[in-house]
């Protein structure tokens, strides 16, 4: 039944998408010159060296598709996020409250973009693209570890988003969290190897969603398969804390007469 259901939502949105197209091309083409000139910045930038802590551009620009994947991705769910949160402090809860579903599907996947979330699997499908001509995966294994490590730090960034936007909870409106989450994210560019091995590990256990695009490009050239176990440990904590802030809004629903 949610298949079919989640079938029928993304088609709804894509044509209430398409509505808008002029906004929502621009708005994308905006982004994409962002992305462009961010990459030419990092060209000239190790036009002048081999490589900045141990950074290399190749890694870098690994690094940036796997960001934007993910990011698309977010941007997919966020708008779910704050309409939610929108319709909560607007007092118009009750479409959650009349619809039989599982709160966590209809807050997810309620208001889904079916074109951004087209666009991260086309960047995805570049990112593979480009490491199997480049001859980056050593074996089969080694693909397997780095697919893994891709789909951890997505489950880490969408409860991060997740948990991001609950921040709403304690305010007296609805915040647009997205943007601030947004420039957050905009760490991901930092080398990694600039943080030191203290706060490198610090970061990988409180606040992983900041190393996202590295530590999967840090399996992929430079073999470090450990990273892949480690990530679990944060996983585990922010699917734990997303769980536990889902069971807080059904008791906040049923306080509506849910």
């Amino acid at each position: 039944m949610y298949l079919k259901i989640l079938l029928k939502t993304l088609k709804l949105n894509l044509k209430s998408q398409m509505d808008y197209k002029v906004n929502f091309f621009g708005d994308f083409i905006m982004t994409m010159c962002y992305y462009i000139f961010t990459i030419s910045i990092f060209k000239i930038i190790f036009s002048y060296t081999t490589s900045f802590k141990g950074w290399t551009f190749q890694d870098f620009y690994l690094s940036f598709l796997v960001f934007i994947s993910i990011n698309f991705i977010l941007e997919t769910i966020s708008d779910s996020l704050y309409e939610f949160f929108e319709n909560l402090f607007s007092g118009k809860i009750d479409t959650y409250l009349c619809k039989p579903l599982n709160l966590s599907f209809i807050v997810i996947f309620s208001y889904l973009q079916p074109l951004k979330l087209l666009f991260s699997i086309i960047f995805i499908s570049y990112l593979y693209y480009y490491i199997f001509i480049n001859n980056l995966f050593l074996s089969i294994n080694h693909a397997i570890f780095f697919s893994a490590s891709l789909i951890v730090y997505m489950i880490i960034c969408i409860c991060f988003t997740f948990i991001f936007h609950s921040l709403n909870i304690f305010s007296d409106k609805n915040l647009y969290i997205g943007y601030y989450q947004y420039h957050i994210m905009q760490l991901c560019f930092i080398p990694p190897n600039t943080y030191g091995r203290n706060i490198f590990k610090i970061l990988f256990m409180t606040a992983p969603f900041i190393l996202c695009s590295s530590v999967p490009i840090f399996i992929l050239t430079h073999q470090k398969i450990h990273l892949l176990y480690y990530s679990f440990i944060p996983m585990f904590i922010m699917v734990s804390i997303s769980i536990y802030l889902l069971k807080s809004y059904k008791k906040l629903l049923k306080s509506f007469g849910g």
